[in-house]
């Protein structure tokens, strides 16, 4: 399957099942996006994806929409679109 040209946005995506689904949309050629409410993690996980293809991230806290809303203009303004939505966190 071929994602090139597509934007994929996975909250919780700095770790476990969400990192490894970003790192199978950049394989497939997507752009990626991590939301994560941990800093820390983030940073290990933009290092280890360096060379992996194009990724952003934001540091999110889900519960509070005002930071939901600020992080998604954020995206938007980076890429224009999300076309691909993985709700990872907390699971």
């Amino acid at each position: 399957m071929s994602l090139h040209g597509k934007t994929a946005l996975v909250t919780g995506g700095a770790r476990g099942i969400g990192f490894a689904t970003v790192q199978r949309f950049l394989r497939e050629g997507a752009r990626c996006v991590i939301w994560d409410r941990d800093q820390a993690a983030i940073d290990e996980a933009t290092a280890k994806l360096a060379d992996a293809g194009d990724v952003t991230s934001d540091t999110v806290e889900l519960a509070k929409p005002e930071s939901v809303e600020a992080a998604a203009g954020q995206a938007l303004g980076r890429h224009g679109q999300i076309d691909i939505l993985v709700n990872n966190a907390g699971i």
